[in-house]
């Protein structure tokens, strides 16, 4: 149930900034507590799978729109548009621009 909370909250807020603390401060439990819970239940931290959520979305924009990146970023919810490009890299291997150009065809 309190994995549930997590998820719909991630998924609502995912354009927000959030982390462990906030997001166990939102639910009323303790974050040592949620971090494990959630690392039993998905077998990633929960920073790594916000972080995952953030990417797909801004893949999804990418894809979808003529959005910058800069502002692909913000619209994740990430303010730094290097700390969004590395993090697009490390999940997809390819950075931003790599991934529009390669996925225009499917638009």
């Amino acid at each position: 149930k309190t994995v549930r909370k997590v998820m719909l909250y991630i998924h609502n807020k995912y354009d927000s900034p959030m982390d462990l603390k906030t997001i166990a401060d939102q639910l009323k439990v303790n974050s040592s507590y949620l971090s494990r819970l959630f690392h039993q239940e998905y077998g990633c931290t929960l920073t790594q799978f916000i972080n995952s959520q953030r990417i797909n979305h801004g893949m999804s924009l990418l894809q979808l729109t003529d959005q910058s990146v800069q502002d692909v970023a913000a619209a994740c919810g990430i303010q730094d548009v290097n700390s969004f490009i590395k993090l697009f890299k490390k999940q997809t291997g390819l950075t931003p621009m790599q991934f529009r150009i390669s996925n225009r065809n499917e638009r």
